[in-house]
């Protein structure tokens, strides 16, 4: 009897090994069914515009219809840049034309709904929006902060890029999850980038225009990064990268956004304690394998225990593996109202006291935009001035009363009395307030049309 014990030990402890993956690197197909792609466009009564689009991912309670999306900055930047959604005056070509921009979730190519701004970082290279209801076309993603142990693991990009629907490739159908482009590569260093301290991703995944805004994942599905750039110098060597999901997880935080981490499980109602900062996430491939080896082990010793001495009494039922669920992410601080543009025309005028426009005085009617790029703004500062960013702050006059917000800066827009403002969370001022840019080198006063 102990001689035929042995070979069936050994074959059951085969057995559990079978369903222990030697390695889980392989791509989780479910992953496709939180990916949407996300395009802006102009929408007049002259007819449509489309600005472009990249991809966005969703992000919500496990098991639940998710509403809120995660994708880059700059995949919305025109939608900002062009009224940032408010009914505004265009002129096309010499003509006239009243309209606004939007954003589309698309699910398919001829299945889309609206999308609104909850909050974004430029700096960051990140935004979260908002679909006006909930979804049951996709599911959300869970989200790992990724750490120095991913550094040479599988990463996978996901999105739809551009270049898949060339002519050559002639697919009948577009931008629905059977059409979601995957490619693989390795994680290759986490890195901080200068100025901004944006934690980025390096990675030697393929992307393309149109990834913008996709999930980086690792092999157990969840979402490290957010694809967002590739860089190539004149030898034709080219680096990938992707926004460190820690930016995303900040803003999701701060709008009190639940999402499901590794476990799946979030629960915005509950009492447990929670991090007020993201916590790095690691796949559940180690614990797979780690519980597989540790049932052989089991085995094997039950086994040579069986050999030594026969059993009086049946062993105990094994005691479940699981633990309790994770905390769910609750916010850290409630959600901000946002500031619409427009407001009645009042007699406000922002006096610029010193730095590049001193001595120079512009009427605020329904906002101001100040920063560096000519696009984006309406107070343009000279591309050489130090620490003014593209788009730095905004002035907003609503129904009489005036906001400055800070656009996410990389050097900031300070109070005269030296406190720095958050960026994206507005601030009343009234005349004879004050203000500076980076430093008080760039000095401005609110004031009324005949001074202050």
């Amino acid at each position: 009897m102990k001689k035929r014990l042995l070979p069936m030990t050994l074959a059951l402890a085969l057995t559990f090994a079978l369903f222990v993956p030697a390695h889980a690197e392989s791509f989780n197909p479910a992953t496709r069914e939180s990916v949407a792609v996300v395009a802006t466009c102009l929408d007049t009564d002259g007819g449509e515009i489309s600005f472009g689009w990249g991809t966005g991912f969703f992000v919500g309670q496990a098991g639940q219809d998710p509403s809120y999306l995660v994708t880059n900055h700059h995949v919305i930047e025109d939608f900002i840049n062009y009224g940032a959604g408010e009914l505004h005056d265009y002129t096309i070509n010499g003509q006239t034309y009243r309209g606004r921009t939007k954003i589309r979730v698309y699910y398919d190519s001829s299945t889309y709904e609206e999308a609104y701004v909850v909050e974004y970082a430029e700096n960051k290279d990140v935004a979260i929006l908002k679909l006006d209801g909930t979804t049951n076309l996709r599911k959300p993603i869970p989200l790992a902060v990724p750490d120095d142990s991913v550094v040479g693991s599988v990463a996978f990009a996901v999105g739809y890029p551009g270049l898949s629907e060339n002519l050559f490739a002639g697919a009948t159908t577009s931008w629905g999850i059977s059409d979601v482009t995957v490619t693989r590569g390795a994680v290759s260093r986490l890195l901080t980038t200068q100025g901004t301290g944006q934690a980025i991703v390096q990675i030697d995944c393929d992307i393309k225009h149109g990834n913008s805004g996709g999930p980086l994942v690792n092999a157990a599905g969840q979402a490290i990064g957010i694809t967002t750039k590739s860089v190539s110098n004149t030898s034709g060597e080219q680096t990938n990268y992707a926004v460190n999901i820690s930016e995303a997880i900040t803003l999701l935080n701060r709008n009190g956004v639940a999402y499901a981490t590794g476990s799946g499980a979030t629960d915005p109602g509950t009492d447990s304690p929670v991090d007020p900062e993201p916590t790095p996430g690691k796949s559940n491939t180690g614990l797979i394998i780690g519980v597989g080896v540790a049932v052989v082990a089991v085995i094997a010793v039950v086994a040579v225990l069986l050999l030594r001495k026969k059993p009086t009494h049946a062993a105990p039922p094994a005691s479940s593996a699981s633990g309790p669920s994770s905390p769910a992410f609750a916010p850290t601080e409630p959600p901000r109202g946002a500031i619409p543009a427009g407001g009645a025309v009042e007699a406000w005028r922002l006096q610029c006291q010193s730095g590049a426009f001193a001595g120079r005085r512009f009427a605020i009617n329904g906002q101001l935009r100040v920063g560096r790029d000519p696009a984006r703004n309406d107070l343009v500062y000279p591309s050489s001035t130090q620490g003014i960013s593209g788009a730095h702050c905004v002035l907003r006059l609503q129904g009489g009363t005036l906001w400055l917000e800070d656009l996410g800066s990389s050097y900031g827009t300070f109070l005269a009395s030296g406190q720095k403002l958050t960026p994206h969370q507005p601030v009343q001022l009234r005349k004879g307030d004050s203000f500076y840019l980076a430093s008080q080198r760039e000095l401005f006063q609110i004031t009324g049309k005949g001074g202050v």
